[in-house]
């Protein structure tokens, strides 16, 4: 009985929301919705500078045209239908998203960025309009600032942490090596750092054309004499950038000759080919570019084990040229890298607009963290990931500006938080070198101080691995489902909050609402030993000034040695004198263990292109997410917590997502599937959905909304062919 009330419950939220996506469809293509010219007026005529106006009527316009329906499906509609609603919202919402950014209301920045998205999108296609990828870039990169990510991390002594290895040539097991560009020896003031006996890595640049790198064996040479193994990045760039390629495929003997070199010299090496061409100037075929690293990779691997290949790109590079499109492939390639340039201004331009700062990621929309964001989520599961070169502006050579203040900040984020946030990220490189005359920004440290001193400052860090050690001397944990241990006379704990839209961000933590330390910074450290044993509540504070934020909770168990943080506030709190019990996982709730999820032999594919497929009791089950890859129109609302696959469009490009390669007999466990609260609708019908390693995972069958799903027994595939 309860399961025949839930399929009734369910028909009728169905039935509700295609009643009320069909009501706003319903209109003929070009017919206006009655009251719209009345308006029409009243919008034209309201008065700009009262921002109360401009979102009273905005809204009103989002209500007449939208309703209730759902953005993707309905702009996919009117794009087909070519419907007058897109051209009217298409105006309406910038102004719209002003206001709400004037208001820092990230609640309804986010929800009109989604609406805003879906119809510019379909608009551009609809138009054949080629500017879709810059407004894309900005609309992305506001999502992405907006959508602040809240996250809690404790320090592990050694290798207790977050960890990731991928057994690469020349990648350690944890921790982050640093390093800075090969000083020419007559350059004191570049060799005489405090950090330069300190640094566990460094870089030598040369030019493919004119140059080979046993040509500077000189200062190689004093490189290897410093001691310690350090490793050398040898970057090897293209002075000529796309034209430069049919000489790399003529170039065999300089090719086997350097890498020999390289053999000979006894410490690893990391080698550098080909970097930044998603931002070349002279843009390459990306089989061209693809088949010439594809020739140094084979040449060098057959010569140099020392030597590790990596594929290193821009991090802003041409908006509209996907840098994946130059991947030579997993087997070419040993870690992938970037030159992760923070600047305050874009070509040294302080008019650009806030729509221009969002595309390129400067100004206030600048956070390195995002910068590096999804190359680590594209690569990053399988391949190790370095800073191949970067650096923080601290001077707009251009504007003639000191931005110290600016760098400062940025620096934290970019030396202290993104390698706690990615423990992909093994090797660090800042580009600290004289820059040339026409360089606009100043990313040097030898010639400031205050820059200087925050580097040292952050590379000290037990995360960084110093010259002479093999590891770092902790790792971190992010405070979730899995139990985070840590000493009980040091709790070093760090708050990931990049609210940097708002002034005065302060953190708090606080121990059964009692507040832990007199401090507001978002990395703290409390000694918990002369507590009472027991089970407490830690509450972690995100604040601006006196506003409160983000606010999470965790339990927190105090042994007479260790303290164990895991997520959710306990029933009670209590400090009972005896050891407490260990923390067992919910077995029900949100992120309760339901079960495992199992290796599987079966192939799932959508229009014959392969999609990662897990099995759960029998059923082929596929990440939401990876949806969006195959041409469906995913949704994600952080408010309401739900997620909607709301259309399929066969115009869309298809990046079929890697399938990881699982060295398991089939029905072996893999890892557990554990409740979640996060609601899925597919074509506007909720469907049951589980949490793997924070997707949300559906059965493969309920794609069949959108086409033919057939099991072959014999092929052992199941695939969809959409309609």
């Amino acid at each position: 009985m309860k399961n025949f009330k839930r399929a009734i419950l369910a028909a009728l939220l169905a039935f509700i929301l295609i009643a009320q996506t069909m009501s706003v469809l319903a209109r003929a293509p070009n017919q206006y919705p009655q009251g719209y010219w009345d308006l029409q007026a009243a919008w034209r005529a309201r008065d700009t500078q009262n921002g109360n106006e401009t979102i009273r009527l905005g809204e009103a316009h989002i209500t007449m045209f939208l309703g209730n329906a759902d953005p993707a499906q309905a702009a996919v509609e009117w794009r087909r239908t070519s419907d007058v609603s897109l051209s009217v919202l298409k105006g309406v919402i910038p102004y719209l998203l002003d206001e709400y950014l004037l208001r820092k209301d990230r609640e309804n920045i986010l929800r009109i960025l989604d609406i805003g998205w879906h119809i510019e999108e379909q608009w551009h296609i609809m138009r054949n309009d080629s500017g879709w990828p810059f407004v894309r870039a900005a609309y992305e990169s506001r999502k992405i600032f907006y959508d602040v990510p809240v996250d809690v991390y404790a320090e592990i002594p050694g290798g207790g942490g977050d960890t990731v290895n991928y057994n690469a040539r020349n990648e350690h097991a944890y921790g982050v090596k640093f390093g800075e560009i090969i000083a020419n020896p007559t350059r004191t003031e570049v060799r005489d750092t405090p950090m330069y006996d300190q640094s566990s890595a460094t870089i030598l640049f040369a030019s493919f054309e004119r140059e080979t790198f046993e040509s500077y064996d000189w200062r190689i040479q004093r490189e290897i004499e410093r001691g310690n193994g350090r490793p050398i990045l040898f970057a090897w760039n293209l002075s000529n950038e796309g034209d430069s390629l049919d000489l790399v495929l003529r170039s065999r003997d300089k090719i086997e000759s350097e890498a020999k070199y390289m053999a000979s010299l006894g410490v690893p090496v990391f080698l550098r080919f080909g970097a930044e061409m998603n931002g070349w100037t002279k843009q390459p075929d990306p089989q061209k570019f693809i088949e010439a690293f594809r020739f140094v990779s084979d040449i060098v691997r057959r010569n140099a084990p020392n030597v590790a290949m990596v594929w290193s790109i821009s991090s802003v590079g041409t908006i509209g040229v996907p840098y994946s499109t130059f991947y030579p492939g997993d087997r070419y390639v040993d870690w992938v890298g970037i030159s992760l340039y923070t600047n305050k201004y874009h070509v040294g331009r302080s008019d650009q607009s806030p729509a221009g700062q969002a595309m390129f990621m400067t100004g206030m929309y600048s956070n390195p963290v995002n910068l590096i964001g999804r190359l680590v989520s594209e690569y990053g599961d399988r391949k190790p990931v370095m800073v191949s070169e970067g650096g923080v502006e601290n001077r707009s050579n251009s504007l003639g500006r000191d931005e110290t203040e600016f760098a400062l900040e940025q620096m934290r984020l970019m030396y202290e938080f993104m390698p706690i946030v990615y423990p992909q990220l093994k090797l660090m490189i800042w580009f600290n070198n004289v820059p040339p005359a026409v360089e606009r920004s100043n990313y040097a440290l030898f010639n400031h101080p205050a820059a200087m001193a925050r580097y040292v400052e952050l590379t000290a860090s037990d995360y960084f691995i110093k010259a002479g050690q093999e590891v770092s001397e902790v790792t971190y944990k992010k405070l979730g489902a899995e139990t985070a241990a840590v000493p009980v006379s040091k709790v070093k704990l760090t708050t990931y909050a990049p609210f940097l839209m708002y002034d005065n961000v302060n953190v708090r933590y606080y121990l059964n609402d009692e507040r832990l330390g007199s401090l507001s910074d978002y990395t703290q450290t409390f000694d918990l030993s002369s507590r009472a044993n027991g089970t407490y509540t830690l509450k972690v504070e995100v604040r601006s000034g006196s506003t409160v934020l983000e606010s999470l909770s965790y339990s927190l168990v105090k042994s007479a040695s260790t303290v164990a943080i895991r997520s959710g506030s306990p029933a009670t709190s209590t400090t009972p004198t005896t050891p407490a019990t260990p923390v067992t996982p919910p077995t029900s709730g949100n992120n309760a263990a339901l079960g495992n999820v199992l290796h599987t032999d079966v192939t799932a594919t959508i229009n014959g292109q392969v999609i990662p497929s897990f099995n759960i009791s029998g059923n082929t089950m596929i990440i939401v997410e990876h949806l969006r890859s195959y041409g469906f129109d995913v949704a994600w609302d952080r408010n309401t917590r739900t997620l909607r696959v709301s259309s399929f469009d066969a115009g869309k490009p298809v990046t079929p997502e890697p399938v990881e390669a699982v060295d398991l007999p089939v029905g072996a466990v893999r890892f557990p599937y554990v409740a979640t609260d996060i609601k899925t609708f597919v074509n506007g019908v909720e469907v049951e959905g589980f949490n793997i390693r924070g997707q949300t995972i559906i059965n493969f069958n309920n794609l069949r909304a959108y086409g033919d799903v057939s099991w072959n027994s014999a092929a052992r595939t199941i695939s969809l062919v959409t309609k």
